[in-house]
């Protein structure tokens, strides 16, 4: 990503987060059934990260029942990092979403470590690939590239004329 494409954003309150998760997993209409209160404790895994916000809101849409917010909630990750890293609370946070990914979401993810980071390809091209491999079937491979999309795993290219993903 171009230096100037980038944002530098300050760390969000805690509302803001759920306000961030709730635009990412809810509609405008949608009642929320009790969950809101879920969700508030959720937010605050977030430790102020837009990322992390965007991507457990997604999360939580996938998931909208009040066991699994719950369990969402209560799941401690551990990475066993040695060293006292101010990295190692959010990256943890941040691997619930690929902790609860299905798991032939986590092998398109996966493979596309095969790239560098920022390249560039057309969805087409790479979910030919993922067929390929036996990843998925022809008729997922949209909706595996949208649920990365949604987890910010992957992002569509601004220089591109094509439509591209990195």
């Amino acid at each position: 990503m171009r230096k100037s494409d980038q944002i530098n954003l300050s760390m969000l309150s805690d509302d803001v987060c759920w306000n961030v998760m709730q635009q990412t997993s809810f509609s405008q209409d949608e009642d929320l059934g009790g969950l809101e209160a879920i969700g508030r404790q959720i937010a605050k895994k977030c430790a102020g990260l837009p990322l992390l916000a965007r991507s457990l809101g997604f999360l939580l849409s996938q998931y909208k029942s009040t066991e699994a917010w719950e369990d969402i909630r209560d799941k401690k990750i551990i990475l066993g990092m040695k060293e006292d890293n101010q990295l190692q609370d959010p990256l943890e946070r941040l691997m619930l979403s690929y902790y609860y990914m299905p798991l032939k979401l986590k092998l398109c993810f996966t493979y596309c470590a095969v790239f560098p980071k920022g390249f560039t390809i057309t969805s087409d091209h790479l979910i030919q690939q993922w067929r390929a491999l036996g990843y998925i079937e022809p008729i997922d491979g949209k909706q595996c590239v949208h649920y990365l999309l949604g987890m910010s795993f992957l992002q569509i290219s601004k220089t591109s004329q094509v439509s591209r993903i990195i």
